[in-house]
């Protein structure tokens, strides 16, 4: 085995069970904040009219792939603080989380 590769792999198989409730923390938050993009756009703005479509929507949010124009005009006020609290969430808490497991 190559050396390297196998540090890795001995790191993920001692931090399995940690980062399973990492991510359970991220689906909870992924269903939690989809079922609010949906209530709360989900008439006005096709990307959240389900809650698949508004989980997969979150998820290209997190890879910078967001539209945050149509979050302002269906809501000025509550796309903008939905979507700033989303993205600090992920960011902050669910990276601190995955660095604090490795």
């Amino acid at each position: 085995p190559i050396p390297k590769l196998a540090l890795f792999t001995e790191t993920l198989r001692l931090t399995a069970g940690d980062m399973q409730y990492m991510g359970l923390v991220l689906l909870l938050i992924f269903v939690g904040f989809g079922t609010a993009f949906t209530l709360g756009f989900g008439v006005e703005v096709a990307a959240f009219m389900t809650l698949g479509t508004s989980v997969m929507s979150l998820f290209r949010a997190t890879l910078g792939d967001f539209d945050l124009d149509k979050l302002i005009q269906a809501n000025y006020l509550l796309g903008p603080f939905l979507f700033v609290l989303f993205i600090f969430l992920v960011f902050f808490v669910v990276l601190s989380m995955f660095l604090s497991i490795v």
